[in-house]
C-alpha cells in the first residue's frame, strides 16, 4: 500500500507491481536478497537510501514494464509519534475539549497504553494512514462541567468525523 500523501503515489498506481528498486529484484512476497539465504523486505533498501535522494523502480502496468524514479522523502505519520518539538493545540468550545490524536496523548494511559488506551484511538494510531496533507484525527477528550453542556460528561476519547454535515480534516479546520 502506497500513502496518499508519499511522493510514490504519484508513480505507482493501484494494481502495479513492484519489479524492482535501485536495480535490486524484488520477489512475489516483496522481499529481497539480504545475505546467504537470508531474506528482508524491500523497505529494507529504501531506508539505505538518504532523505531527499531518487529511488530508481521498475513496475510492471498493465503487462508491460516500466520504470521511473521516486523522491524519497519520509511520510508524514497521520498520529505523530513525537510532539516535542510543536505547542500543545487544543480547541475548546461549550466546555468540550479537542485534540489532535498523537502518541503521547495516549502514552497518558501509563506504561501498558497499549493495551489501556482506548482501542478504536489506538487502532487508527497505530494503523490508518494519512489520505491527505495536514490530516489529523481530532478528538473530544472530555467535557468541563458547566449547565452549557449538562448530560455531555460521559463522552470522552471520541473521534470527531463531522461537524454540521462538514467531514473535519484536522483541528484548524474544526
Amino acid at each position: 500500500t502506497v500513502q496518499a500523501t508519499s511522493a510514490a503515489a504519484e508513480v505507482i498506481r493501484p494494481g502495479d507491481v513492484l519489479l524492482r528498486f535501485g536495480g535490486v529484484p524484488i520477489a512475489n512476497d516483496g522481499t529481497v536478497h539480504l545475505r546467504q539465504r537470508e531474506r528482508i523486505y524491500f523497505n529494507y533498501l529504501i531506508t539505505l537510501q538518504p532523505t531527499g535522494a531518487s529511488g530508481h523502480v521498475t513496475l510492471l502496468r498493465n503487462g508491460s514494464q516500466c520504470e521511473h524514479n521516486v523522491d524519497l522523502h519520509p511520510n508524514e505519520m497521520l498520529v505523530p509519534v513525537h510532539t516535542y518539538d510543536r505547542l500543545p493545540s487544543y480547541y475548546i468550545f461549550a466546555g468540550l475539549v479537542f485534540v489532535p490524536l498523537s502518541q503521547p496523548y495516549l502514552h497518558e494511559y501509563g506504561d501498558d497504553w497499549t493495551n489501556t488506551s482506548p482501542r478504536r484511538l489506538y487502532d487508527k494510531a497505530m494503523h490508518k494512514m494519512m489520505k491527505r496533507p495536514a490530516e489529523q484525527i481530532v478528538v473530544l477528550t472530555q467535557v468541563l462541567s458547566d449547565d452549557v453542556n449538562a448530560g455531555y460528561q460521559l463522552f470522552q476519547n471520541l473521534q470527531v468525523v463531522r461537524v454540521n454535515g462538514d467531514e473535519v480534516l484536522n483541528l484548524a479546520h474544526f
